[in-house]
């Protein structure tokens, strides 16, 4: 666990906790008061804990966390057409494998519900961004067609460059 006394004006604040979906609100609601913030400041939320991905974006959304732009990791296995949401387990924890998270159809499902619309997915396959559907004309190039957007997963096929990131480099850029 990483530790910073970080001053009370910090962009950046490190919450240490196992998030639930019993408990992913109020989480939620503990970081913003760290920042002085509430849940209708938040603009951009992303979410990528390898398992229960899925129970918990449901709860922050039932919850009033209701950002323009939702960043999710996406089980990329499944390709579109294919619903895939591995059932919620509190206890769960990745083992490396592709039994993990949810669908890039499954995600268009649950946001669609509560009008967000998918606008991309990184290169690599991992996340996708849905934004409010009442930004959507600011997107009027993006293809609506799921199979246009979807990107298969290339996981570690990328090089690093440069050195590991060190804490000390996170904690200086988030006092500046």
């Amino acid at each position: 666990m990483l530790s910073f006394d970080l001053p009370r004006q910090s962009r950046l604040q490190f919450l240490y906790r196992w998030i639930t979906r019993e408990n992913a609100v109020q989480l939620a609601r503990e970081g913003l008061a760290a920042l002085d913030a509430q849940e209708g400041d938040v603009r951009v939320a992303s979410v990528d804990i390898d398992g229960n991905d899925g129970p918990i974006v449901r709860a922050l959304l039932a919850g009033g966390v209701l950002p323009d732009v939702f960043v999710v990791e996406y089980n990329a296995k499944f390709p579109p057409g294919l619903e895939f949401e591995m059932p919620y387990d509190e206890g769960y924890g990745w083992e490396h494998d592709d039994y993990h998270g949810v669908s890039l159809q499954s995600w268009i499902g649950i946001f669609g519900s509560m009008q967000y619309s998918l606008v991309a997915c990184n290169e690599n396959g991992t996340n996708a961004f849905f934004v409010k559907t009442v930004y959507m004309h600011h997107f009027a190039d993006v293809p609506k067609n799921i199979d246009q957007i979807y990107r298969i997963g290339h996981y570690g096929h990328y090089e690093q460059s440069g050195h590991r990131t060190s804490p000390r480099t996170v904690h200086h850029l988030a006092t500046r």
